[in-house]
């Protein structure tokens, strides 16, 4: 990617940085295959759709805040509790209202980051990227010279060894030491795409060619922390994707156009049908289709 006037920005709060109007990768990746969706969240005037944080997303800002920015999670006081230990009523709101994310967790989740956090004391490498020398919550603002747009990221770590390393904290349910399940995750997510973008960024900023290593900690038991690494395939492919998605935004910037490729029109399958190929098999799986054998028996005669 070409960008120019990249200038990092170190200890700027989240909420500054939310407030700059540059494009993020977490926006323009749903672009060509969502535009309705970026487009009633980010473009229209007001928002047409409001957006809801989660409390798989408000347990992974904790866990940001606990692994990466040195701050620390706490629950939340009984007393503040409904008498089955739910976040509800009226003293909860009370008590919310005057503390941070980081303070309001339940029992479950707290036992969640104690978990995580001796996984990661007992791997030497994970600690190091964690917190080994270099920033966290970087930062990244840039200039995109082929469309002219405006684009930041914010990279968790910035590892400063050799010609750096951009870490990446992922808190799911998933396996991390489940690959297939590793891999899916990665390839639904979309998750090349920032690896990319991140890499591109700080490329541009400091004119040396990271490293990118996700970090996947499970919030269930074992909870299990393992470090996984995209290949030079991987980032090109998600450098590839990011240039069509900037490309992409840029056309329907200037033409006003947020439709869809099946926009007003009838759909099918990748291969004709909306079943999948098993479906069409005695045994479902991976083998090829005979198509309709079950009903052979109803097959009528040429003769």
């Amino acid at each position: 990617m070409a960008l120019a006037n990249a200038r990092i920005v170190q200890s700027m709060p989240e909420p500054e940085y939310r407030a700059h109007k540059n494009w993020s990768v977490s926006q323009f990746k749903m672009l060509p295959k969502k535009p309705e969706l970026f487009h009633g969240f980010y473009v229209a005037s007001p928002p047409l759709f409001e957006f809801e944080e989660t409390p798989g997303m408000l347990f992974g800002t904790c866990a940001h805040g606990e692994f990466l920015e040195g701050r620390a999670c706490s629950m939340v006081p009984a007393e503040y509790l409904t008498s089955n230990g739910q976040r509800r009523g009226k003293a909860y709101e009370a008590y919310r209202a005057m503390h941070g994310a980081l303070e309001c967790l339940n029992a479950k989740e707290m036992a969640a980051v104690q978990g995580i956090r001796a996984s990661c004391d007992a791997q030497s490498r994970v600690m190091d990227l964690l917190w080994g020398k270099g920033p966290t919550e970087v930062s990244i603002f840039a200039n995109d010279e082929e469309t002219g747009l405006d684009v930041m990221g914010r990279l968790d770590k910035w590892r400063k060894v050799g010609c750096g390393i951009i870490g990446d904290l992922k808190v799911t349910d998933i396996d991390p030491d489940d690959e297939r399940a590793i891999i899916n995750h990665v390839f639904q997510m979309q998750y090349v795409q920032p690896a990319a973008f991140y890499t591109d960024l700080l490329h541009a900023a400091t004119g040396e060619r990271p490293e990118f290593i996700f970090v996947f900690a499970r919030k269930k038991p074992p909870y299990t922390v393992r470090l996984w690494q995209p290949s030079e395939n991987d980032i090109d492919l998600g450098r590839r994707r990011n240039r069509l998605a900037l490309l992409d935004l840029r056309r329907r910037l200037d033409s006003g156009d947020w439709t869809g490729d099946r926009h007003n029109r009838v759909n099918a399958g990748a291969d004709g049908s909306l079943l999948p190929r098993y479906a069409y098999t005695d045994a479902p799986g991976d083998n090829p289709p005979n198509t309709y054998d079950e009903f052979s028996e109803f097959a009528i005669s040429e003769a």
